[in-house]
Parts: structure tokens; sequence; C-alpha cells
């Protein structure tokens, strides 16, 4: 579904880390249309190849992320029995930078382009959005920090937080960014009553509520690793932005047989307007490096208990890059964001367990596992089969019958997949 700047996960099996990243990705897409990036100077570090035109600001990035790139071709390949079409990735080295970027110029000749904030300006800044679990609140960070969106369910009883709301002051104690926000209110026991003073509307307002529980840990941001080796031990996220991509790209050109045709999801979320989004992930988790697979496989055989039914997982929507507060943010600040309709600065996130809808982790793995199900058992023709077949309006049950090697029905492809996740 999307591309971003984002912290780097670690290899934690559980959903929280691996959710962070695409609540950044929703955030961060630009999927602008074009092959050639503009009629302005060509930054100095570039590689063109059949799969990705890249443009970088040193000659380190560049290789850093062309080693990522690779690996994702290889990846698609592996998938789909070819290589990608080409997109265009465009690395920056500053928000003000991306922000400035001309697309203008753009070149409407094929294919997307990624915008991505390079590995040393994201190994030494903070988050930008962060979730405050113990306000149940999506914040936006600066000084002071202000209330991007409320999580249904999550936040304290009682407490009126509303969007654009800055928080000035909990306890007394003046708020300069999110993580003294957070680590002011962690250190309270559950029962203390809790004062916020808010500015809203140009007037100060107080608010009290309880802290009713622990506070839910948040995960933490990470520096990003700068080696220029080929990167397989390290979850970088780029190659599953990057497997979104060149999703789109190929839908348009093999199953539509034109280019450009893409256009975001009329909810906002990433991903191409006919691809149903557990597709959409197979194919992004499916270019993910070894170690991120391994915790998401990990962690399916260790909860089976959680793994949803196949016909809901086919017919559901994204748990997450779908959820109404990312929606919000969206909405509120894309502009901002951005500068330029479409297009949104990319963004460091960081999520506590508590804010995550129940399916998230499952939703990921299992959408992985299938794709990497049907490509093992029915080989390099059956995605692009099915993924054909889907953006055509046919239903998974039609198409299944005719993907040699694998079960003709969903509850018998949900019983092999099952079966084979159990022997990985």
């Amino acid at each position: 579904m999307a591309g971003s700047s984002r912290f780097v996960p670690l290899p934690i099996p559980d959903a929280r880390v691996l959710v962070a990243a695409t609540i950044a990705a929703a955030l961060a897409l630009a999927a602008l249309p074009s092959r050639v990036v503009s009629a302005s100077a060509t930054p100095p570090h570039s590689r063109v190849t059949p799969c990705y035109d890249l443009q970088a600001p040193s000659a380190s990035e560049l290789e850093r992320v062309a080693a990522d790139l690779e690996f994702a071709v290889q990846r698609f390949e592996r998938m789909f029995g070819e290589k990608p079409p080409q997109i265009a990735v465009r690395v920056m080295d500053s928000p003000e930078a991306m922000t400035a970027f001309d697309t203008t110029p753009v070149l409407a000749g094929g294919g997307h382009v990624l915008m991505w904030l390079s590995s040393e300006y994201r190994a030494t800044t903070t988050a930008d959005v962060s979730i405050a679990p113990a306000l149940g609140a999506v914040l936006m960070q600066g000084q002071p920090p202000s209330v991007v969106a409320t999580l249904p369910g999550q936040g304290p009883r009682g407490l009126d937080l509303r969007a654009k709301d800055e928080i000035l002051r909990v306890q007394g104690i003046g708020t300069t960014t999110i993580e003294a926000l957070n680590e002011t209110l962690e250190k309270l026991p559950p029962g203390t009553e809790v004062k916020l003073v808010l500015r809203r509307d140009g007037g100060e307002v107080e608010c009290r509520f309880t802290c009713a529980r622990a506070p839910v840990p948040e995960v933490k941001s990470v520096r990003a690793d700068t080696s220029t080796a080929p990167r397989l031990a390290r979850m970088s996220p780029l190659t599953h932005e990057v497997g979104h991509l060149f999703l789109m790209t190929w839908v348009d050109r093999k199953c539509l047989g034109i280019r450009n045709r893409f256009q975001p999801k009329e909810s906002g979320v990433y991903g191409h307007e006919l691809v149903p989004d557990w597709l959409d992930e197979a194919v992004a988790t499916g270019c993910e490096v070894p170690a991120l697979q391994e915790t998401r496989f990990t962690r399916m055989r260790s909860d089976t208990a959680r793994w949803l039914p196949f016909d809901s997982l086919f017919a559901m929507r994204h748990p997450v890059a779908g959820a109404d507060w990312l929606n919000e943010i969206r909405k509120t600040h894309g502009k901002t964001l951005g500068g330029k309709p479409g297009q949104f600065k990319m963004l460091r996130a960081t999520v506590p367990t508590g804010a995550l809808d129940s399916s998230s982790g499952p939703f990921y793995g299992q959408s992985m596992a299938v794709g990497l199900f049907l490509a093992e058992r029915g080989g390099a023709s059956a995605l692009p089969t099915l993924a054909c077949a889907l953006v055509r309006g046919e239903s998974i049950e039609q198409v299944l019958p005719r993907i040699r090697g694998v079960p003709g029905t969903v509850a018998g492809l949900e019983s092999a997949v099952r079966e084979w996740v159990g022997k990985k």
C-alpha cells in the first residue's frame, strides 16, 4: 500500500512494530504518476534500471536504497515470474526538500514515484506523529504537541480531547514534545487525577481525568543502520513499500493494458482502487526481507487462535490503513504535510499495542502467507492469474479452480495454508 519515512522495526514477534510502519506509510505515499522526474536539475546521484529510476542525495544513500530495491525486484519476480515494471524512487534529505520537490513537470509516462526520506535524516530525528497511550490520542509533534485525532475506545473516560487541541501543560508541567508528555503520564499510578491545560480556539481550557489503568508501553523509534552492505538481516521497511508500488504499476500494465490509470481508493487509503487490500499486502509483505517475514510466521504459529477466517480476510478493509483516525490525519493535515494534492510528507510514527485493531497482526501475516503459498504451490502464473481476475471483478472462489496445485475452494485454501504455515 505505501511509502514512508519510518523507523526500522526491531525483530519483535508481535504486531506493534509491524503495523507502526504502515501507519507512517499511509501518511507518506506520494503515488504520483511518473517515470522521469522533472525538467529541473537532476540530483547528482542517480541510477536507472528497467525496474526503477532512483535518485538520492548522496552516493552512500544511493547504494543503500538500491540494495533494497534490487532485493524487492527479486522478491517480486519470484512471486510473479517476471520483473516488475519501472517505478521512480526519490530520496530526499529533509522534509523541506520533499515539500519543495516540483512534481508539475513530471512526465506522465508510466509508473509511480515513491518519495522517501534519507536514512541519515531518519536516524537523527524523532517521530513527527505518535500516539499518547494514556490519552488515547494521535498527536502531531510541535511546541506544544497538538491533537490530530482521538482513538475510539482508547482514551480515559470523560476526557474531552478534540482535533487541533494544543496540549500546553500536564500536572502543571509545560509540554514541549510528545516524548516528554508520554514520560510524564507514564509515571502516574492508576487512580491519579490528571489535569491537562489545552489551547482550544485561541483560549485555554482545563480538562481533568483519572488514570484508570497502567499505561501501554510505547514502541520507540530506532536509529537506522547505515551499513552499505546488503541488509537481509535488518528489517528495512522500504522493500515492503516498493512492493506496493510494483503491484500498482504491474496491474495497470498487465491486467488493464494502460499506463497511469492508478487512483487512490475512495477512502484515501493507499493502494490500487481495483486490488483487494489483502492482495495488496500479500505482495508488499512478500517483498520483505526474510527476518521480517519470519517474525510474521512466528507470530502466526504461536497464536493460531487469532487467525482470521479466510472469507473475512478476503473481504475486509485494511484494519490499520483504513482506520478512521488515520484518515482523519490525512484529511486534517494532508496539505500542510506535503503541500501538494496527493502527496504527504513522509513521517515517522510510533504506536502502542493498545491502539491497534486486534485483526492488524493476523491481517498482515495471513495475507503474506496466502501470497507466498500460492506462488510456491501454484507456480509463477498463480498470482498473476489471481490478480488480473480479481481486478476484473471475479471472486476468489471463481478463480481458485483455475490455479493448478492449490485447493479450489476458500475453505480448502485456508486448511492448506494453516498446515503450510505450521511447517515453515
